[in-house]
């Protein structure tokens, strides 16, 4: 029997009433909120314990961060006051100070209007709605990635339902923002004049929260399942449970800092502002690690043509180019390692008259866009004026074009070729010269070689 369980259940500071409700609801069934795993967790944790019928009261108390500790005189004293009324402290969980009483008919916590609105709506000003405005834009950006080139990251990477995704959730950041400002400015009118302020239901913040998860789900997974595999889709899984690791280890040092006691203003928000920096990189790390390094597919992938010991299947010999061994082993510098590569040379007598390096692919993630040649000026020195992208088709082939050139000379170019059938890439880099009939041969080759 498990002793216990997570609610992903998300509450905000206007939904400290629905959040009560909630916790009387859990421990009629015998769950409690272990408030000891409340800075750890990102989400409510309760534990098992004997069903009772409790009322909860959880309150912002004014003038008091998550920072501050327990034992501050002025949480000792709000506790005081409380427990006058028939009040038992719970504890702490993040900016909430949570209250039970077995009297089901006790007084009812209650604050003064005004002195409620200034503490709750500061939260919403300043954490809530930047934070839904902050993953709006970051979801905009994301996805505006996958749209910049249509015929190339949906189509071929099959990126569809991702994008799909990406865009519903920067919708309902939006939605979210703009309701909680219509909340604020709704209840200050309300609070200013007198009106009894409108309570937000349970049931809208379940609602909320399960569409809030189901799309974030929906879009991790899908961003790590195109293609549809079975093996993909628990890659997008695991990756999503260990994002969550950088939220638990910030929690664990939010703990320690939070022994301090409390703090002035100021140095609060300075810590929470270098605590919330601390975990976006350090998920930042982590995600890299299991996207950049684990990346399914690619090492098993290589290793298995390796063991196979398949031949190059592209051949440019017929053109006059040759294999070069001396470039072949630093052909492929890319942080996708490519499944196969080869580097060759022509020769006008002793004068080499052109090189090229060929490429081949596994292509599934919006990424491999920027990596193969969007982000390529840095790696062949900024003196090169790039011309292009040009863009074409050819069948079932998406085929892109870049010029790399320094200005006043005539040797030091670079063509490089980009093509994608499915989910194989192929980049044809020449340097000095291009050759289109090679260019016209090859793309044949790589079609017939990827069915």
């Amino acid at each position: 029997m498990l002793k216990h369980k997570i609610s992903f259940l998300e509450f905000q500071a206007d939904q400290m009433e629905a959040f009560a409700e909630y916790l009387e609801q859990q421990a009629s069934k015998g769950w409690f909120l272990d408030c000891k795993k409340a800075d750890i967790i990102p989400f409510p944790v309760f534990k098992r314990g004997t069903p009772e019928n409790k009322r909860y009261s959880v309150v912002m108390i004014p003038n008091i961060s998550q920072w501050d500790t327990d034992n501050d005189s002025r949480i000792v004293e709000y506790r005081q006051m409380c427990e006058e009324y028939g009040w038992e402290y719970v504890g702490s969980y993040r900016k909430f100070r949570i209250f039970s009483s077995e009297n089901l008919d006790a007084v009812t916590i209650d604050t003064d209007p005004n002195l409620w609105f200034e503490t709750v709506g500061r939260e919403q000003l300043t954490r809530t709605i930047p934070c839904y405005l902050v993953l709006c834009f970051l979801f905009t950006i994301q996805s505006r990635s996958l749209f910049r080139n249509p015929s190339w990251n949906l189509v071929n990477n099959e990126m569809v339902w991702a994008g799909a995704a990406q865009v519903a959730a920067g919708f309902i950041m939006v939605f979210l923002a703009v309701k909680s400002i219509i909340w604020y400015l709704r209840t200050r009118a309300g609070v200013r004049s007198g009106r009894p302020v409108k309570k937000t239901a349970l049931k809208n913040v379940k609602i909320s929260s399960y569409v809030v998860l189901a799309v974030l789900l929906f879009m991790i997974i899908s961003v790590f399942s195109a293609g549809g595999s079975s093996h993909r889709f628990l890659f997008g899984l695991i990756v999503l449970i260990v994002s969550i690791i950088p939220l638990v280890i910030c929690g664990v040092i939010f703990k320690v800092i939070k022994r301090r006691g409390s703090g002035s203003d100021g140095e609060n928000r300075i810590l929470h502002f270098v605590l919330s920096f601390f975990c976006i990189f350090l998920f930042l790390g982590i995600f890299d690690i299991a996207v950049f390094r684990l990346m399914p597919d690619r090492s098993d992938e290589w290793e298995r043509m390796q063991e196979t010991e398949e031949e190059f299947p592209l051949d440019p010999s017929a053109f006059g180019y040759v294999w070069d061994d001396s470039r072949y082993a630093g052909s492929d510098s890319s942080i996708l390692a490519s499944l196969q590569s080869g580097a060759y040379q022509k020769k006008d007598g002793e004068t080499i008259a052109g090189t090229l390096s060929i490429s081949l692919y596994t292509a599934r993630y919006n990424w491999v866009y920027n990596c193969l040649y969007a982000d390529m000026k840095p790696n062949y020195g900024n003196a090169y004026e790039i011309t292009g992208p040009e863009s074409f088709r050819m069948g079932d082939m998406t085929i892109e074009f870049y010029n790399y050139e320094i200005p006043d000379t005539e040797s030091r170019k670079r063509f490089i070729y980009v093509v994608q059938k499915g989910n194989k890439i192929m980049r044809l880099d020449f340097y000095m010269q291009e050759d289109k009939e090679l260019i016209h041969a090859l793309l044949e080759q790589f079609d017939g070689w990827n069915g």
